[in-house]
């Protein structure tokens, strides 16, 4: 709080750090600009369009039915065609990262979590030393997710 109150306690610090954001957003928006008989339309293509898919889908992994945090394949590829243009960076980690959780018989994992470090302590409280090696192997093994429930990829 100390740092906070050191950096941003000053008005002039305080409208220095705004008005580098406000910069960062004009140019992360103005890369690609759409000229359209309605203003409206402009308006969301040109600003609100780009800024959800940075603020909510990549950085916030949130969307009208994504409130959980977790990386979605098809959805989050779909929003960051988006930002291919106006950052390839970012939409070529999201393209690799979603490629990762392709599996070799071509499923996907449509949802998941960053890894959790706690995750082999957890499988092995729950569910024990033999059930938790197996599972760990067949995770990253990347064994299809479908072969533990006996059901062809679909």
């Amino acid at each position: 709080m100390q740092e906070m109150l050191r950096k941003y306690g000053k008005v002039s610090n305080y409208e220095k750090a705004l008005q580098h954001s406000v910069d960062c957003w004009r140019q992360r928006l103005s890369v690609v600009q759409v000229k359209t008989p309605s203003h409206s339309m402009d308006t969301i293509l040109n600003h609100w369009v780009l800024y959800q898919a940075w603020a909510c889908r990549v950085w916030g992994r949130s969307g009208f039915y994504q409130s959980s945090g977790a990386f979605g394949f098809r959805d989050q590829l779909q929003d960051v065609m988006a930002l291919v243009y106006s950052d390839p960076k970012i939409a070529r980690h999201q393209i690799v990262l979603s490629a990762s959780r392709q599996f070799k018989e071509g499923d996907v994992q449509h949802w998941w979590h960053p890894y959790a470090p706690s995750l082999p302590f957890f499988l092995f409280s729950f569910l024990g030393p033999n059930t938790c090696v197996d599972t760990m192997d067949r995770v990253f093994g990347r064994v299809s997710p479908m072969t533990w429930y006996g059901c062809p990829s679909w």
